[in-house]
């Protein structure tokens, strides 16, 4: 918990000092407001299909599927051991990063079915050859070495050979480094979403970026979205084939 508002203060503290208000806003909101109570959120739903190259290759980091045997690794990436046992035990997949043996990265996933975030109030379906992911987390202290992006493009490359040909996430819309990152990796959005929680009610507005008429939906409850390029027509195989071993 203090470790959660210290990154929420230095969010903060961030934003004043490069005049960014939105991200300011989105900060105080965060730290003041329960979500159970009041939650406003600006996501871009971005999708992966081909990643660009990282500037360098690195020739010690590796990616490979993590079992439960591996939380220890991960727990060395980031402190959050029991919530690793609930996510292997709904069926999330995941991948670990190793740099030179050293566990540095992890993302979880998702395949073939109905991604609910319920804090954020919205469903995603994905169809076969396509999953969704939980972002990537990152070894403290190696920041600015260009890790993620080489976990992203390995990884993909090791769920190309399963047959997922794309991964789909949301990035914070108010947040111009996430959307940075994300975009020098090969992310581009599919669907601007914007949510609204107030005592338990939601309400959405979700657009569509893609296509030649853009469309906008606006309701209450949640947003269900789609992933616009999932799935071969010709009659691919489900993914959840893909072996872990």
């Amino acid at each position: 918990m203090q470790r959660s508002w210290a990154l929420r203060l230095g969010t903060a503290i961030d934003a004043v000092c490069a005049r960014d208000f939105a991200v300011l806003r989105a900060a105080v909101e965060r730290g003041l407001f329960p979500a159970s109570l009041f939650r406003r959120n600006r996501l871009l739903i971005a999708a992966l299909r081909e990643p660009r190259p990282p500037q360098r290759f690195l020739d010690d980091f590796r990616v490979r599927w993590a079992a439960r045997r591996d939380i220890g690794a991960l727990a060395q990436v980031r402190e959050r051991s029991e919530q690793f046992e609930a996510f292997f035990g709904a069926g999330h997949l995941c991948v670990i990063g190793e740099l030179a043996g050293l566990p540095v990265t992890f993302s979880w996933l998702e395949l073939d079915c109905e991604h609910v975030s319920r804090f954020n109030g919205y469903r995603f379906s994905l169809g076969p050859g396509s999953a969704w992911a939980f972002g990537c987390a990152l070894r403290p202290g190696l920041e600015g070495e260009g890790l993620l992006h080489q976990h992203w493009y390995r990884k993909m490359q090791l769920l190309a050979r399963g047959g997922v040909d794309e991964t789909v996430l949301a990035i914070q819309d108010d947040c111009p480094a996430e959307r940075l990152e994300y975009g020098r990796i090969g992310f581009r959005p599919t669907h601007s979403l914007r949510v609204l929680r107030v005592l338990g009610a939601t309400f959405h507005r979700a657009r569509a970026l893609e296509g030649t008429r853009p469309r906008t939906r606006r309701g209450v409850g949640a947003w269900r979205g789609s992933a616009l390029l999932s799935g071969d027509p010709g009659g691919g195989g489900s993914s959840r084939a893909l072996s872990t071993g």
